[in-house]
């Protein structure tokens, strides 16, 4: 599968883009022990992925929702 993958600003962005065209933007995170299957995947038009520490490098369920949640807050809100 090919499918672009975004920063969080900038899917958050392209959210805000397709909404602000009243178009419908949705996020879908899969469970924290396995992600999303290739299936769930296949429908999405693109992958979202949060740069992390080499240290520590992966985040749970939560923090990758929280992360990707202000990040669309913050584009909301400037655009107003």
């Amino acid at each position: 599968m090919m499918k672009p993958c975004f920063s969080p600003p900038l899917a958050a962005s392209e959210c805000l883009d397709l909404t602000g065209r009243g178009l419908h933007c949705g996020l879908v995170f899969g469970p924290e022990r396995s992600g999303l299957t290739n299936e769930d995947v296949a429908h999405c038009d693109g992958i979202v992925s949060i740069p992390v520490s080499k240290d520590h490098p992966s985040l749970n369920l939560a923090q990758a929702i929280a992360v990707v949640s202000y990040e669309c807050f913050v584009r909301y809100t400037s655009a107003l």
